[in-house]
């Protein structure tokens, strides 16, 4: 039996936003349906916690070769007037950094910051930019990679003036090398890992 999860990076297409167990013969009976597997790598899914630094450390001392990493810290959006105290407090944390409004004659420079945010789609490009332009004074807050949503709550229970939204917080995974032919035998060894949330095949439909 094998843990198994569609990945489709072009024309991609998820079977599940679960893992789901399947034995050889269903995995033939969807390579007979025009879903071919993309050889000699794979992808694992990893704890809400793990950074770039420590992924990369980790694999790189059992010599597995990362071809693709995609890590990156929660950040969230406030949605309300914190006070000054609190804001104060926040910028101080070692555990994160806030993204502040700077304004100039009536006009906000600071949406170029936070719009460099490492991997922000264009879209959420568009919104800061959004944002700016209707002059609203939002404040993003960036964490460090060990806080979660977990850590989240309790880390922000001790600052009853602040509302907030989730406004990044994406699965953290890492795309892995493997000998062709021999995914499986590495997504085992892989998937032992106390890092390793599990691991998915990458397929590819034909068309």
């Amino acid at each position: 039996m094998r843990i198994f999860v569609l990945l489709l990076p072009l024309l991609f297409l998820s079977i599940s936003s679960q893992a789901q167990v399947i034995d050889d013969s269903a995995l033939e009976d969807l390579q007979n349906k025009g879903i071919r597997f993309v050889e000699g790598k794979f992808v694992a899914y990893l704890a809400d916690t793990v950074s770039p630094d420590f992924t990369a450390k980790a694999f790189a001392e059992l010599d597995i070769q990362i071809l693709e990493l995609d890590i990156e810290p929660l950040v969230i959006r406030l949605v309300n007037n914190p006070s000054d105290s609190t804001l104060r407090t926040l910028h101080a944390h070692p555990s994160a950094t806030v993204y502040m409004p700077k304004t100039k004659n009536g006009v906000s420079e600071y949406f170029e910051t936070i719009s460099n945010l490492e991997a922000l789609i264009k879209e959420q490009q568009d919104n800061i930019r959004s944002i700016d332009s209707n002059h609203v004074a939002s404040i993003f807050i960036e964490f460090d990679y060990s806080i979660n949503q977990s850590k989240l709550r309790k880390f922000l229970r001790a600052f009853d003036d602040l509302a907030y939204v989730i406004y990044r917080n994406n699965p953290r995974t890492v795309t892995l090398k493997a000998e062709a032919g021999n995914e499986f035998e590495l997504m085992d060894k892989v998937q032992q890992l106390p890092f390793v949330e599990s691991t998915t095949l990458i397929g590819q439909i034909d068309y």
